[in-house]
């Protein structure tokens, strides 16, 4: 198994005479998914219930296509991965790659996240309506925190799955999830390194007021492809 440095070097060298494309990528689905989001927001008033639930379920409809266009940026990717030079329009072949088992699974993943955070839901509820006290409060917070980090477990477990959705497109919904869990054992921890050695880059991208993240995002997709590519070498 390459180290994190040796994987992280690896994505530079094929990333250098390829940024322009995978920025190109990353800022028209930006420009996409913001334009969409503000017509929703000004569409849908959000101030009563039924808003709520409507801006709520467009909002995970709007997540669960994001799950397609993922697929396409893992084709950029993988492309550039195997030497291959990427299009911007690469960013759409989700969309001719059944896009409904893409949706699917992104659906699973959404909503076995969701459910990490049932608990702390439950006690918002219960410290907004039955007591504001202390204790309440401290088990409210400790309570989102083991949601997020269950949800983080969910996340590298599945983090492989639209890999594999590209390398192995006869399999369901279920299989690639099944498959994504299999091959993440024993690399979790590897994983989770990796996503922290990026906090300082990811801190960078927040001063410079998202912009160095048109940069930084493709340096990061760039190096969990070669991790795939690394531990799949090895499960075959």
């Amino acid at each position: 198994m390459k180290t994190s440095a040796n994987l992280k070097a690896i994505a530079r060298g094929k990333l250098y005479d390829k940024l322009k494309v995978t920025a190109a990528a990353l800022a028209l689905e930006t420009i996409l998914f913001s334009i969409v989001g503000k017509i929703v927001s000004v569409v849908i008033d959000n101030t009563s219930v039924y808003g709520m639930l409507m801006y709520g379920a467009i909002l995970l409809i709007i997540q669960l296509i994001s799950a397609v266009f993922e697929v396409g940026e893992l084709v950029i990717f993988l492309k550039i991965s195997s030497g291959e030079m990427p299009s911007v329009r690469n960013l759409f072949d989700g969309f001719a790659l059944h896009p409904d088992k893409a949706i699917m699974v992104g659906l699973i993943r959404t909503l076995r996240q969701f459910v990490c955070y049932i608990p702390a839901i439950i006690a918002t509820v219960w410290y907004l309506n039955c007591g504001r006290t202390l204790v309440s409060l401290i088990a409210m917070c400790a309570l989102y925190v083991l949601g997020a980090a269950g949800a983080l477990y969910v996340m590298i477990e599945l983090s492989m799955v639209f890999y594999l959705y590209l390398d192995y497109p006869g399999y369901s919904a279920r299989e690639l999830i099944d498959a994504s869990r299999q091959i993440m054992r024993g690399h979790r921890g590897s994983y989770l390194y990796i996503i922290l050695s990026f906090l300082p880059l990811e801190l960078l991208g927040i001063l410079s007021f998202g912009i160095a993240y048109l940069f930084i995002i493709p340096y990061i997709r760039m190096t969990f492809t070669e991790f795939y590519m690394d531990i799949i070498s090895k499960n075959e």
